[in-house]
C-alpha cells in the first residue's frame, strides 16, 4: 500500500471515530490494496488500523451499498447474519464478503 493510500484510509477511520461514519468506494479500496477483490486480509489490516488509532474498545461495523463500503462506529448497533451491518472482526474470519452480497 502506498503511503498516500494508507494516509487516506487513516483519515476515513478517524472520520468514523470523530463523527461516526465514513464511506469508501469499492474501487478505491481495491486500488489502495492493489487487489482484484476484497479479502479477509484487507479487513484484518483495516481492523488493525482501527485499533492503531485508539479505537480498540469500540466496534467497527461495515455495510455495503451501491459499490461503496460504509463504515460506522457500532456502539449500540448489532450485527447479525441477517443484518445489513457486519462486524469487521467477523469479516477477518471469512472470505471478506458480506452475507448480503
Amino acid at each position: 500500500m502506498l503511503t498516500r493510500h494508507s494516509n487516506e484510509l487513516s483519515l476515513r477511520l478517524e472520520r468514523v471515530a470523530d463523527i461516526g461514519c465514513a464511506e469508501i468506494a469499492n474501487h478505491e479500496l481495491l486500488r489502495w490494496y492493489e487487489q482484484q477483490k476484497v479479502t479477509r486480509n484487507i479487513w484484518r489490516d483495516i481492523h488493525d488500523k482501527w485499533i492503531d488509532i485508539g479505537e480498540d474498545n469500540s466496534t467497527l461495523l461495515v455495510g455495503w451499498s451501491d459499490d461503496r463500503w460504509v463504515l460506522v462506529e457500532g456502539t449500540g448497533l448489532t450485527a447479525s447474519p441477517s443484518s445489513w451491518w457486519s462486524d469487521i472482526k467477523e469479516l477477518t474470519k471469512r472470505d471478506g464478503q458480506l452475507v448480503s452480497l
